[in-house]
């Protein structure tokens, strides 16, 4: 076995213990419009805690979220009007809006059988960096956001969870 293999086998083992740490369960919310793999021990944010974490009253309707409220699952189905050819649209003016952020990825993505415009971005806050995944889509007409976001230094693999939250959304629904 060569030196590449050996390395590539350690790798995996060393993450192994890490994933099967977090048990995911399939959750639906939004009065059964969304269906998620959500980690077994979250839990919604109380709605006093959740206007204090989102002040200014342009938070999320739903949180979800760990014992420490540092790794969140927050879902929103706004009033503004959007149909599914609208998305694209959407990310040159988000992009301008997250332009204080690090955006590593945005676009168009398909998941499981629905077109989301989604972003992954870092943003520095004061307390380090935040991780976050924000995915939209149009659902009866409206824009629904589904975002997850942690602190990396304090929740190990917590981005490689993230893409696993936000690849499970599955919408009911035109």
């Amino acid at each position: 076995m060569n030196v590449k293999h050996l390395v590539s086998i350690l790798l995996v083992a060393a993450a192994l213990p890490a994933m099967a740490e977090e048990k995911l369960e399939s959750r639906t919310l939004l009065d059964g419009k969304v269906t998620m793999l959500v980690p077994a021990e979250f839990t919604p944010l109380s709605d006093e805690y959740r206007k204090a974490k989102y002040p200014g009253g342009n938070g999320p309707a739903f949180v979800l979220t760990d014992e420490s409220t540092e790794v969140n699952i927050a879902m929103d189905h706004k009033e503004n009007a959007i149909a599914p050819e609208q998305l694209k649209l959407l990310e040159a003016p988000m992009r301008q809006q997250f332009s204080a952020a690090k955006v590593n990825s945005s676009g168009i993505r398909t998941l499981n059988g629905r077109e989301f415009l989604v972003f992954d971005l870092d943003v520095e806050l004061p307390d380090g960096p935040n991780h976050n995944l924000l995915a939209i889509t149009s659902l009866e007409g409206r824009m629904l956001i589904v975002s997850y976001n942690c602190m990396p230094q304090r929740h190990a693999n917590c981005a490689e969870l993230g893409n696993r939250v936000i690849e499970s959304v599955q919408v009911k629904g035109k």
